[in-house]
């Protein structure tokens, strides 16, 4: 069933946006993964979920914590961010225009009360650093601004 995990309102707008075709170490075809995006209307939010051939994914938000929050911005500090983001965005190729939807749903759904954190996660050998805007107790949307080699 296609519904917001926050206030079970049925999600519309549901679209691929990604499919990955997987294989085994030998080369044997494995079941595709396949992302998914939707919007709530009441929350005014989007949610993804993954599905790994016949196992359906649950939808998310996001899976920031509250212990990868490093500090939250000012609407000063968030103002410089969203013109230096842009400004970078603008240089990039069209090959990156992911990261460019990305940052425009970022800034969409933010709203007045909206807090911004930035925040870092370690996975793996990487460190993901980004922002996400938290909205009551939910951290509704995620932008990641940096992923670097750990070490």
């Amino acid at each position: 069933m296609d519904i917001c995990i926050i206030c079970n309102y049925q999600l519309e707008e549901k679209q691929i946006i990604r499919r990955a075709r997987m294989r085994d170490k030998d080369g044997k075809p494995q079941a595709d993964r396949i992302t998914y995006k939707a919007r709530c209307p009441s929350c005014e939010i989007y949610l993804r979920k993954q599905d790994h051939g016949k196992t359906e994914g649950h939808w998310g938000i996001s899976n920031i914590k509250e212990s990868d929050l490093k500090f939250e911005l000012s609407e000063n500090e968030f103002l410089t961010l969203k013109s230096t983001v842009e400004k970078k965005l603008e240089k990039i190729s069209d090959d990156y225009r992911f990261e460019r939807e990305k940052w425009a749903e970022f800034i969409t759904i933010k709203k007045q009360n909206d807090k911004i954190y930035a925040f870092s996660q370690c996975e793996g050998d990487y460190i993901i650093n980004g922002y996400v805007i938290k909205r009551d107790n939910y951290f509704i949307s995620e932008y990641t601004d940096e992923i670097k080699k750990n070490g």
